[in-house]
């Protein structure tokens, strides 16, 4: 992810993400490498957009939209969209990165863009439910929204009394990563923000790296 370049691998080029930034070449090299890619992922959603041959379409993705220069997969998707065409159509856009359960967007009064993190339940008590989300169809075939843990929809135990708890999470997580919400160090909007950007966030934040001197 270019837009958070300063946070690859959880804390940025020159820690975590060192070597990959040796892979690389340099800093500017891996850089550009992620740029290309976000380019060329761009290029495919809006070629697929503009063809509006899905009913029901599914954005799985990574990031937040606050971790990606306040990019929405699905607003990006609809506005490819021929304007006649995007009645037809059902968006939904998945994403994790941070360990929450929030729904950042609703149409009709049901979610389409969940925040949906914790799924390998990596980081201690905090992350339930455990990125849990149902997708199903109704009669017409058209994808809904069967239950976004932690509705009273959803029937879904709490992984820690499974014994896979892990309740020390500073030691192991934060000297690692900015993004745990239960860091002192987490730089993220706030939960129940719906991925309002936060000025923490913005600090963070930079154009592209300069060059390096060596």
């Amino acid at each position: 992810n270019v837009e958070d370049f300063w946070g690859l691998g959880g804390d940025g080029p020159y820690k975590s993400a060192s070597r990959l930034r040796e892979h690389c070449g340099s800093q500017d090299a891996l850089y550009d490498s992620l740029n290309a890619i976000k380019e060329a992922s761009n290029k495919i959603m809006e070629e697929r957009a503009s063809k509006a041959e899905h009913k029901n379409v599914a954005i799985i993705g990574h990031y937040p939209r606050w971790a990606q220069g306040d990019t929405c997969f699905r607003e990006r998707y609809l506005g490819y969209m021929p304007d006649g065409a995007k009645g037809q159509s059902k968006v939904f856009n998945f994403f994790g990165h941070t360990h929450t359960q929030e729904c950042y967007a609703e149409d009709g009064g049901e979610c389409v863009s969940f925040q949906t993190g914790g799924g390998g339940g990596c980081c201690g008590n905090g992350d339930v439910p455990a990125g849990f989300v149902v997708i199903s169809w109704d009669d017409a075939k058209t994808q809904k929204v069967e239950c976004f843990a932690p509705d009273n929809r959803c029937n879904v135990h709490n992984f820690c009394a499974w014994g896979h708890c892990r309740p020390e999470v500073e030691p192991d997580i934060c000297p690692n990563t900015n993004d745990d919400p239960s860091c002192a160090n987490y730089t993220g909007p706030p939960a129940g923000s719906n991925g309002t950007t936060s000025s923490r966030w913005k600090a963070k934040q930079q154009k592209r790296p300069a060059a390096e001197t060596e």
